[in-house]
């Protein structure tokens, strides 16, 4: 094998970082999912109305599953990293049979099994 052919350091450091970056970032939309859905379901002891709000079906019917949320708007980009913004297209996005499910325990099986790629990076 020549130096061409040769794949350098940087570039398996390089490799080894994206593929853990993708591994983080698939965890974290994991949890942010989960907790979406603890949220909606009322599972846990957080105002929903503070975090997060659904949007009208007597006004407009929309597409998908009944729990879409209202993405808000925000004149500041700083806002799209909060947690009650950047999970609301993802949740929006998923099937009606996962986001309507009613055991937790199923959701995260069935959210393991959902494809997560067109998230990965910043590629929403």
């Amino acid at each position: 094998m020549d130096e061409q052919e040769r794949p350098t350091v940087a570039a398996n450091t390089r490799d080894v970082l994206i593929t853990s970056a993708k591994q983080l970032e698939i965890r974290r939309l994991y949890a942010d999912l989960t907790m979406c859905y603890k949220i909606v379901h009322k599972l846990v002891n957080v105002p929903f109305d503070q975090f997060l709000k659904l949007t009208q079906h007597n006004s407009r019917p929309t597409r998908g599953h009944s729990l879409k949320l209202v993405y808000p708007d925000s004149r500041i980009n700083a806002r799209a990293h909060f947690f009650s913004v950047r999970v609301i297209l993802i949740w929006n996005r998923l099937p009606a049979a996962l986001v309507q499910e009613n055991n937790l325990s199923v959701f995260k099986s069935m959210l393991r099994t959902f494809d997560f790629s067109y998230t990965l990076l910043g590629k929403l």
